[in-house]
């Protein structure tokens, strides 16, 4: 049988160049910013609209003005949310996030899945909750984090991140304590097996030697070495049945201890998208009005959104996919790399958890396939009908795309969703694209317009409200959960004051972990991290909170 792929039309990549950077004269922070600015448009566009606003204003514009127009109802996600959180907490907290979501359907997207270590992350969190915990309604913190990363990603999920470092070890900040072991690094978060008690007491004792070699504060040290005995092994996480289900425990345990009273007046629910996805899908594949079947199924519409998002970041390249999918189509040292060419609606999951790019391939004129070849040379394959699909979802061989976790929660059920600056360069694309699409296909332009309504560009993560003092009397460092807790938690009258920080200054706060995605290596000093803490402190000593 004769394949061809799918014939699609080239459309303008979006760029996003890592910057240059010459530092002069201006100070470090204020530099780097300026660098953010001109990598990220959306920073660019969010310093310059609210800058000089309070963090407080700032997360109110969330909210959306009208949410009870989307494409599909939301009694389905609420149903499915219901089930999800059963397994790490009481039925009164399920339904309280239901009803937190009925309201306001905003959820924070920025995150990866995994126990939250990274300091962008807990504190883009703690930002996006703050005049939640000041609500006397006792609210819900929901966080939707993918899960498709590897252990090995830059959040760390394979372990713990710890950020109060001795003076010496400041270039490596922060430093990794790894729970899974080396031959685990590159399975996804979203299909890794659960933790045991002996690769604890392992990551105990590596935390011993962290601290006798004075690389790591002790009361940090004694902080991680709690969580690890109160928490990971309390017999409700060991017994969840992979560590995407302990990691979504462990978040809303290790949450609670970021308050000096142990009781916040918001609860964070924190769960895998991709989970929540295949489950409203194997709905919506089975509902030919649902938008998730008519974009994958009616060909017309099909075709439409390939081409219009092909090369677009979070979706798909198709030459690459294709060449890939059937490797004598190029040359052997192209032969299994990614070459950032994301999937087509779906990831192939290896017999190793690794997740494979897919291209999808007709085969006759009314079939086709979704094919791929993982990192090790084998062949995936599988019918693209819906039949295969809900299987493949069951049977855990197939995970959502990030464009399908989009068109999901988003697009089709009008879900606001709040992301870090990557997110709001490529959704903003995505949505525009995705409305081409419909525009261009009969019958779809009252679908268009809807879409058209949808929030895209919500952005958050890369602020920082928190920082920690290293090991020097003028420095000032990101502060993850176990910073935070060494440093006896966070009062009422701190959240105050995290709401009074401005945009900008809590832009600064978060440089250390901005800048590595904006800044080729080559480029930094040997000593930016140094130079940025101490201008860090001269800046920011008297306006974020100091753990």
């Amino acid at each position: 049988m004769k394949v061809k792929p799918l014939k699609l039309c080239k459309a303008p990549k979006e760029q996003l160049n890592r910057c240059t950077l010459n530092i002069g004269t201006n100070s470090p922070a204020n530099q780097y910013l300026e660098a953010a600015c001109q990598s990220f448009t959306v920073v660019k566009r969010t310093i310059h609209q609210y800058g000089d606003f309070s963090l407080g204003t700032y997360i109110n514009r969330f909210t959306p003005s009208d949410h009870s127009k989307a494409y599909q109802s939301r009694d389905d996600l609420y149903q499915i949310i219901k089930q999800y959180c059963h397994s790490f907490t009481d039925a009164r907290v399920a339904k309280l996030l239901v009803h937190d979501l009925a309201t306001n359907p905003v959820v924070l997207t920025a995150n990866h899945q995994g126990t939250d270590y990274f300091a962008q992350s807990v504190q883009g969190t703690l930002i996006f909750a703050l005049n939640r915990l000041l609500s006397p309604q006792s609210p819900t913190v929901p966080v939707f984090a993918f899960g498709n990363v590897p252990l090995n990603n830059l959040t760390f999920p394979r372990g713990m991140l710890l950020y109060r470092v001795n003076q010496s070890q400041l270039k490596k900040m922060p430093l990794k304590a790894p729970l899974f072991p080396d031959r685990l690094k590159r399975r996804m978060v979203s299909h890794t097996p659960k933790f045991d008690q002996a690769m604890v007491l392992r990551l105990k004792k590596r935390l011993k030697q962290m601290v006798l070699k004075n690389q790591v504060a002790s009361d940090s040290g004694s902080i991680a070495a709690e969580i690890l005995d109160n928490d990971y092994c309390n017999p409700a996480v060991m017994r969840l049945p992979d560590y995407s289900h302990q990691a979504t425990a462990l978040n809303n345990r290790i949450w609670k201890q970021l308050f000096r009273n142990k009781k916040p007046s918001a609860d964070l629910i924190y769960l895998e998208i991709e989970k929540i996805v295949s489950q409203l899908l194997i709905r919506d594949l089975a509902d030919t009005q649902s938008l998730a079947y008519q974009v994958m199924f009616e060909q017309e519409l099909r075709e439409h959104t390939l081409e219009a998002l092909n090369r677009v970041t979070g979706c798909w390249n198709y030459e690459t996919l294709c060449r890939r999918a059937y490797p004598h189509f190029t040359n052997e040292d192209q032969k299994y790399s990614n070459h950032n060419a994301g999937t087509v609606f779906f990831w192939g999951i290896d017999s190793s958890g690794r997740r494979i790019p897919l291209a999808l391939i007709k085969s006759n004129a009314s079939t086709a396939i979704l094919r791929g070849i993982s990192d090790h040379g084998k062949q995936f394959e599988t019918p693209f009908t819906c039949q295969s699909l809900l299987e493949g979802l069951q049977q855990r061989k197939l995970l959502p795309s990030l464009f399908t976790c989009f068109l999901t929660i988003a697009f089709a059920r009008g879900v606001v969703c709040v992301g870090g600056y990557h997110q709001g360069e490529y959704l903003p694309l995505i949505k525009q694209g995705l409305v081409a699409a419909l525009h261009q296909t009969k019958g779809y332009h009252d679908v268009a317009h809807l879409i058209e309504n949808v929030s895209a560009g919500s952005y958050l993560s890369g602020m920082m409200a928190v920082m920690s003092k290293i090991a020097m009397e003028d420095g000032l460092a990101p502060a993850g959960p176990v910073e935070i807790i060494a440093g006896g938690g966070i009062t009422h009258d701190e959240i105050e004051q995290m709401r009074a920080l401005t945009v900008r200054e809590a832009h600064i706060a978060g440089l250390f972990e901005t800048v590595p995605d904006i800044i080729r290596p080559a480029l930094l000093e040997t000593d930016w991290k140094l130079k940025l803490a101490q201008d860090c402190y001269q800046q920011l000593k008297n306006k974020v909170i100091i753990k």
